[in-house]
């Protein structure tokens, strides 16, 4: 069922990347390093956590960056909460 669900969502993430915004070519680069990360990341957490509960922190961290991801994409929450903390605003155009 895992490997159902992680090729569903990999497939479904390859067809819909050209419609998120920004440039697909930077979709793209961000989507293979956010799976270099997550080998990286995943290995040792398999390997101390054991099976069962690696798979819960990883469907925890998919959840919440789902989630990031419509909340960015609708609206809701704005890419430039980082000036909100504190950090100067960039001298670059948006």
């Amino acid at each position: 069922m895992q490997w159902i669900s992680a090729s569903f969502g990999t497939y479904l993430l390859l067809y819909l990347n050209k419609y998120l915004s920004g440039s697909i070519y930077m979709n793209y680069y961000f989507d293979g390093l956010s799976g270099v990360i997550a080998y990286i990341i995943g290995k040792p957490l398999y390997k101390y956590c054991k099976i069962r509960n690696a798979f819960i922190v990883s469907e925890a961290i998919t959840i919440v960056g789902g989630l990031g991801l419509v909340l960015f994409q609708s609206g809701a929450i704005s890419p430039y909460f980082i000036d909100g903390m504190g950090c100067p605003p960039s001298p670059y155009p948006p």
